[in-house]
């Protein structure tokens, strides 16, 4: 048990494990690792940038063992910061005052290995590395014995026969064993044992630089220095000499195990560490040293087997960037990796901190990979590991395991960060031909300056962010959207076919930059000169602004990969034309942003903000006129003033949809409508305003309502759509990305048809004018569980006619469109005002039911006290007048039949037993005919009767809910809801 549970242990070590000097030791200060004190990173913070300058005093130098033992010094006393092809502190001996350092937390070792990599200098003196008050590691001048040696003050000094190493950069390490009297002295490619006379002695480590008690004192740079407080075994001490050989410039060590640190080899001398075995009282099996490549849990570690590994960039950042078509265009790490191996020691498990990293984007896909090659290009992987990801945050953990190196191998980090459409090739992307689909939101896109738009982009496709290179083309085909999490650098072209559409769904300002353009068409529905409608655009043309003339431009020949627009010709003359190119005329361009002007006229090279938008009249085009959009696509916040009581013209500012349902609840405090012109019937033949007969779709959430026969405005507002708002109190008007959304349909309106969770009651109104034409006006009614006082789902009408009707609101002045009330009862009336500038024939109807089945609807008369069915069109002649308080619809006029015999109003009774209907009046009337007709008015009988009474069979679904509608000899018609029994 005691076994597994080590093993356990041994498996769980974080990633941080064995992250000293070549791999060796921790740098946690839990380890054995005491102090280590690195030449060029004197504050031990991983920051190589910002070491003193050549000649600087140094005060501190800080320990990155983790037990912050740093040595100090102040005054005169300061050695110098020396910077050359490895930098180090340096120690002059000659200095009229001596140079030395101290222990925050000095003491002795007799347990204990310490490296040093110095370059001392010959002044005559013992040149000390560290020193205590009764002993002293020194590579000894004094007494001209040039030996490396101890000393033990007051007792002897202790030669070893390893020669002083001066002016030459060397290692020089020291190593006892508890216990015994026995120091191994070793210095580069030497080793020797001496016995110091006592077990108890031990390294010091007070000072470092100078004796105590004498005049020794070191000269030379001290570029790296190492104290473990035990004994590293002899396959630590083979990998710490190794990582200390490659990183000064190949240093003639023993058992140099490690040979890629050399020009020959390319070099890979930097952060080096290694994993090993001489025999089974001297392992290593887990390093990551100075670098953030781990490697552990040989399979096969057997005696004399060491695999290292080391870099070929010195201080890599870590940052990947994309390769070239060659490499598929997927992104590496900016350094590479090469290996030694000796012997087979199996596979390996390979793990790499993801906070290491410094991926392109923190919402990338990341998915990171291993490749091994016998190239450094690898241009030809060997093999490739995909690497598991566990953990989260600062835990997260990079691993591939069954790692099999082999000697020289070179290995390197990379992934698939990008989409890349490349000439007429796209790279890996999952949708079709390469290119990206709605799964790849976590890669970038890139469009490359050969890319001429194939392949387009056929599907619906999410990415995290994209760029388009200058002379290079994205193509979207019709019907599709590319949302986009973050920012576009747009230096090319983005083409939007027909109902394609772009979205970005960051927060905050615009993350468009760029000189490039996207062209999205408007289909305009226009068909004479005399129409005008309101337009915005999704494109700025002017840094943060655009111009109508910079923007719109003639879309006579619909965009595709290869059109161009031509500018429109904007003239005096008072009408458009369908010239080549266009012609638009600069009289009806007009915008109003926070006025009580209904039209404010402007020239085409007027400025606007993104969202504001402007009027303008047709072409002519019979088939309406389409226009081509050009510029940067607008994206991210905007705002605009308004004053209570004002009127904007405002509009959908981006190339995609406008939920405007979202759009009023984030501007609810400010308004709740709004107001689409119509002009599409406007048949005036005028310039004339008060000629003419346009009129305003109106939106409230939820509920729309045409303009005569016009198209319905629901929740979706399309793009380049204009509307006009009012400001119920003085405030600011917003858009942001989150009230973008994606809809396909016409040009005017997002979506065919959208689901409203509540009832809607439509009440239509014909009214016969002059010329025989019918004109026709909506009414929605939205039972939501409001009240019947002005609330937010109430809707002004803003283009009341000379004969028309509107809703009421209580207590409230004006005429309604739209109105919101409580919820659906039987027991509601909602008043009506019918205005009649002369006698008219009228048609009360209901234009349609949504999301609810009343059993009845009528039109109640208030002043005759008449109840009119309106399961069928109601039909009235009305002289002139302002009806008010006379008209309502009504979902009762009287009792619902259940089959027993009943008496309405009108003397009918009515009874239903074994599928036979019997009707007959009360006063023996004659009954012309009858019929029978479906909740949705199919006429299921009809008879003839000429008598008071009739039998009538009626073999119908039982529970169905019928209509009787019966026409008396005295001219009256009346209609009976019943339920078949």
């Amino acid at each position: 048990m005691r076994l597994l549970t080590i093993i356990l242990l041994i498996l769980a070590a974080p990633i941080y494990s064995q992250t000293g000097p070549g791999g060796v030791g921790n740098t946690d200060g839990a380890s054995s690792l005491k102090i280590w004190l690195r030449g060029d990173d004197l504050d031990a913070d991983a920051d190589f940038t910002d070491n003193p300058s050549n000649g600087a005093l140094v005060s501190t130098w800080s320990d990155y063992s983790g037990n912050s033992n740093n040595f100090t010094q102040s005054g005169s006393n300061r050695p110098t910061y020396s910077i050359g092809t490895f930098n180090a502190v340096n120690f002059n001996a000659s200095a009229a005052t001596v140079q030395f350092m101290n222990a925050t937390s000095g003491g002795s070792y007799n347990n204990f290995s310490a490296f040093f990599v110095t370059t001392p200098i010959d002044v005559n003196v013992s040149h000390t590395l560290f020193d205590g008050t009764s002993t002293s590691l020194r590579v000894e001048q004094w007494n001209n014995t040039n030996l490396v040696g101890f000393t033990r003050y007051g007792v002897a000094d202790y030669s070893s026969t390893l020669s002083t190493p001066f002016g030459t950069r060397s290692i020089l390490s020291f190593h006892k064993s508890a216990g015994s009297s026995t120091m191994n002295f070793r210095r580069n490619n030497a080793g020797n044992n001496v016995n110091i006379g006592s077990s108890s002695a031990g390294i010091p480590y007070n000072t470092l630089g100078r004796n105590s008690v004498g005049a020794d004192k070191a000269t030379g740079d001290f570029f790296e220095v190492i104290l473990f407080h035990s004994r590293v075994n002899n396959a630590q001490r083979i990998i710490i000499q190794n990582y200390l050989s490659a990183k000064y410039g190949n240093i003639s060590i023993q058992q140099n195990f490690y040979n890629q640190d050399n020009a020959g080899s390319g070099n890979f001398d930097f952060k080096v560490a290694g994993i090993g075995r001489t025999n089974a009282s001297n392992i290593h099996s887990d390093s990551q040293g100075t670098g953030i490549i781990r490697i552990n849990n040989p399979s096969a570690l057997t005696n004399n087997n060491f695999l290292f590994w080391g870099e070929d960039v010195k201080d890599a950042n870590y940052t990947f960037s994309i390769t070239d078509a060659s490499n598929n265009y997927v992104d590496r790490i900016d350094t590479k990796w090469r290996v030694s191996k000796r012997n087979n020691l199996g596979t390996v498990t390979v793990s790499v901190n993801a906070s290491d990293l410094n991926f392109n984007s923190p919402d990338g896909c990341n998915q990171l990979q291993l490749v091994i090659d016998n190239n450094s290009n690898f241009s030809s992987p060997i093999i490739t590991h995909t690497f598991t990801l566990s953990g989260t945050g600062a835990s997260a953990v990079y691993t591939a395991t069954g790692v099999n190196f082999s000697n020289n191998n070179y290995f390197t980090l990379q992934y698939v960060d990008t989409i890349v459409l490349d000439d007429t090739t796209a790279y890996n992307g999952s949708g079709i031909s390469n290119v990206s689909d709605t799964s790849d939101g976590c890669y970038k896109l890139l469009i490359k300056s050969t890319a001429d738009g194939t392949p387009s982009l056929s599907e619906n496709a999410n990415v995290r962010e994209v760029e388009v290179e200058s002379g290079g083309k994205l193509v979207l085909d019709d019907g599709f959207r590319l949302q986009v999490t973050n920012g576009i650098q747009l230096d090319g072209e983005i083409r939007l076919i027909g109902d394609s559409q772009l979205l970005q769904t960051h927060t905050g300002t615009s993350q468009v930059t760029g000189s490039g353009n996207l062209y999205k068409d408007k289909q305009g529905i226009l068909t004479d000169v005399f129409q005008s409608g309101y337009w915005s655009s999704p494109v700025t043309t002017i840094g943060s602004e655009y111009t109508i003339a910079g923007a719109l431009k003639d879309g006579t020949v619909v965009t595709s990969a290869t059109s161009t627009p031509s500018n429109i010709t904007f003239v005096d003359d008072h009408n458009g034309a369908t010239t080549s190119p266009i012609t638009l005329s600069r009289r009806w361009l007009a915008s109003f942003v926070n006025s009580d002007e209904f039209a404010v006229h402007q020239n085409e090279n007027q400025t606007y903000n993104p969202g504001e938008g402007f009027n303008t009249k047709s072409t002519g085009n019979t088939s309406g006129q389409n226009y081509t959009f050009i510029g940067l696509p607008n994206d991210g916040d905007y705002s605009s003033a308004i004053t209570y009581g004002y009127f904007s013209l405002l509009g959908n500012p981006y190339p995609s949809v406008l939920d405007g349902n979202q759009f009023l609840s984030d501007n609810s405090a400010v308004l709740n409508t709004l107001y689409f012109w119509d002009g599409e019937n406007d048949n005036s033949g005028s310039h004339i305003r008060s000629a003419y007969q346009g009129g305003y779709a109106t939106y409230v959430s939820g509920i729309g309502t045409p303009f005569g026969a016009g198209a319905t405005p629901n929740q979706y507002v399309s793009v380049g759509q204009g509307f006009l708002v009012y400001a119920s109190t003085t405030g600011t008007i917003v858009f942001n990305n989150a009230q973008r959304n994606f809809s396909t349909a016409s040009s005017f309106y997002g979506k065919s048809s959208v689901t409203t969770p509540f009832p809607i009651l439509r009440i239509g109104l014909d009214i016969e004018l002059d010329n025989n034409e019918i004109y026709h006006r909506q009414l929605g009614v939205g039972f939501r569980g409001l009240t019947n006082n002005l609330d937010e789902g109430d809707a002004y009408m803003l283009d009341f006619q000379p004969s028309d009707f509107a809703l009421v609101v209580n207590d409230t002045p004006g005429l309604f469109v739209i109105t919101g009330i409580e919820d659906y009862s039987e027991s509601i009336e909602i008043p009506l005002r019918v205005y009649l500038n002369q006698q008219r024939n009228l048609t009360f109807k209901i234009d349609a039911i949504e999301n609810f089945t009343p059993t009845n609807i009528f039109l109640k008369d208030a002043d005759t006290n008449q109840f009119y069915d309106l399961a069928t069109d109601v039909d009235l002649t009305l002289p002139a007048g302002d009806y008010v308080d006379r008209f309502f619809v009504t979902f009762n006029n009287g009792v619902l039949s259940t089959g027993e015999e009943t008496i309405d109003d009108n003397n009918i009774l009515i009874s239903d037993n074994d599928d036979v209907l019997n009707v007959r009046t009360a006063d023996n009337t004659i009954i012309n005919t009858i019929a029978v007709y479906s909740i949705l008015g199919q006429i299921l009988i009809t008879e003839k009767v000429n008598a008071s009474t009739i039998d009538l069979s009626i073999k119908f679904k039982k529970g169905q809910i019928l209509i009787v509608k019966v026409e008396l000899e005295n001219g009256s018609v009346i209609s009976k809801k019943f339920i078949k029994r």
